[in-house]
């Protein structure tokens, strides 16, 4: 069975908007708790919603590697990780490259 979950990387700051950097400080002040939750669900797959690049690989999925033939697609220990954009930014365009 597939497991999947929603983790928002943004817990507690009752902002609606957030920009990269703001995210990444989030990310690296919350590490563990991400961590944990993770760990907890053990999931097959997670989706980033323009998260992964730039933020979370460097500080979560460090060794994740690319998987050949994918523009947008990681495997990190037998997880499966999709550089997916975040729904309100994704167009036709910006998904063929």
């Amino acid at each position: 069975m597939l497991k999947c979950a929603f983790l928002n990387i943004k817990k507690i700051d009752g902002k609606s908007g957030s920009n990269a950097n703001n995210l990444k400080g989030i990310a690296i002040r919350d590490k563990e708790l991400l961590i944990d939750q993770l760990s907890l669900i053990k999931p097959n797959m997670i989706i980033f919603c323009s998260t992964f690049g730039g933020i979370l690989k460097d500080i979560l999925f460090k060794d994740a590697e690319k998987i050949a033939g994918t523009t947008r697609c990681y495997e990190l220990d037998g997880t499966l990780l999709i550089d997916f954009l975040h729904p309100t930014r994704a167009d036709v365009n910006s998904l063929t490259g």
